[in-house]
């Protein structure tokens, strides 16, 4: 019986041994481990082209919390998945970030990261569940990269990046994206977290939704030639002026009350500078070329009451930023004052109101025009930055959705 029960233990630990080396998983509740990742962008590789961040925890106060996060994102949640689903969006999650990395040329999305501060797995878990048995299905976790990884079988993965973070990737059946977001969260790949350009860019703009690009020079040259060639269709080729017809329409403007149009009359100075004239589809192919210029640019939103947002580029130099500022520093100031200039027109120059009667729909610009959006923007920023904000106060707000939405929904149908 000794040799009996010398042989069986050593069996045990010959058989434990191998199991071991199989990959036992002995006291491990699931597969994989916990990433190192303590933020969402963490998760995130370094390389990408586009941040998006979003701070849930501002955006569930105020005017957006109430006609924007609530109505689009929680409900949709909760009509997903029900309320185990509606509390990701509704009180766990506190921040969220996206990295895009586009395709060569910059005129597509490739791969899409995704990470999210506050829920952890298991709050994910829930919600997937009580999405998947409505359908008869459920989840189960296994490894990416030696990540915990939860899938719901039909290509949904969540990767279990950090204690209270969790990441994705996209597209969904892409485990090569999941793989470089394990790695980044195990600390093997550089991280979001260390790219000193995004988040230089990032703190500038603030908000609580804020969406950056940096270093992207050549992607908005691309966008600059395909809006010149998109646009130079609609302008007829006779639109021309010399540098004295020019002036005499700016005198004419200022005459109604337009404003001083310093910034236009600058921009159409270097432009007209020794030359007979100009049409306006050179003009305006060169007012797109300025886009080549731009080396980085992001977009906030902020909504604690009053909702403001905000438009940042960033140019190369100097020259071209002047000009835009000048130049937008104008128009803002038409888009404000323009539908009262709309009567005097019609009283004062009945022939120019009826010309401009056959190129527009009036009633629907004056509309347009009285939308709330456009009470309060102002046009900032010094050297190689121009910085753009509008300001919506708490009590135009919804106005101003429903008055943009129409627009918007105008200009789709129109397309």
């Amino acid at each position: 019986m000794p040799h009996f029960r010398t042989t069986l233990v050593l069996a045990t630990l010959a058989l434990g041994s191998a199991v071991w080396l199989a990959g036992c998983r002995c006291g491990r509740s699931a597969p994989g481990a916990v990433g190192k990742a303590a933020t969402a962008m963490d998760a995130i590789p370094a390389d990408v082209d586009a941040v998006i961040v979003i701070d849930a925890e501002g955006l569930r106060q105020g005017s957006l919390g109430e006609f924007i996060y609530t109505p689009w994102v929680v409900r949709q949640f909760e009509q997903w998945g029900g309320p185990q689903c509606a509390a990701l969006p509704a009180r766990l999650v506190s921040k969220a970030a996206f990295g895009i990395r586009l395709a060569a040329g910059g005129q597509q999305v490739e791969e899409v990261f995704f990470g999210a501060d506050g829920p952890t797995i298991d709050d994910v878990k829930a919600c997937v569940d009580e999405h998947a048995r409505r359908q008869g299905l459920s989840s189960s976790f296994e490894e990416v990269a030696g990540l915990r990884d939860l899938t719901d079988g039909r290509g949904l993965h969540v990767l279990a990046a950090g204690d209270h973070v969790v990441a994705r990737g996209f597209p969904f059946n892409d485990r090569g994206v999941l793989e470089q977001m394990a790695n980044t969260a195990s600390g093997k790949i550089p991280a979001l977290s260390g790219n000193t350009a995004f988040l230089d860019l990032l703190q500038r703009l603030g908000g609580d939704v804020t969406v950056a690009l940096s270093e992207t020079t050549e992607l908005f040259a691309g966008y600059g030639r395909d809006l010149d060639a998109a646009v130079a269709k609609s302008i007829p080729p006779e639109l021309c002026a010399t540098p004295t017809e020019f002036a005499l329409l700016l005198t004419m403007a200022r005459a109604q009350g337009l404003g001083e149009l310093s910034g236009l009359e600058q921009f159409a100075k270097a432009r007209l500078a020794g030359k007979e004239k100009m049409c306006l589809a050179e003009l305006v192919s060169q007012a797109f070329g300025t886009f080549g210029s731009i080396r980085a640019a992001g977009i906030t939103l902020t909504g604690r009451a009053d909702i403001e947002l905000g438009l940042m580029l960033e140019f190369v130099d100097a020259v071209p930023a002047t000009e835009v500022r000048g130049v937008l520093a104008d128009l803002i100031y038409v888009l404000q004052v323009l539908p009262e200039r709309l009567d005097s027109l019609e009283r004062d120059w009945p022939a120019a109101y009826a010309w401009l009667q056959k190129q527009l729909d009036i009633p629907r610009l004056r509309n347009m025009l009285r939308n709330p959006v456009f009470k309060h923007i102002t046009v900032g920023g010094d050297g190689t930055a121009v910085d753009l904000r509008i300001r919506v106060e708490e009590a135009d707000v919804q106005a101003a959705i429903e008055s943009t939405v129409e627009t918007l929904t105008h200009l789709v149908a129109k397309d």
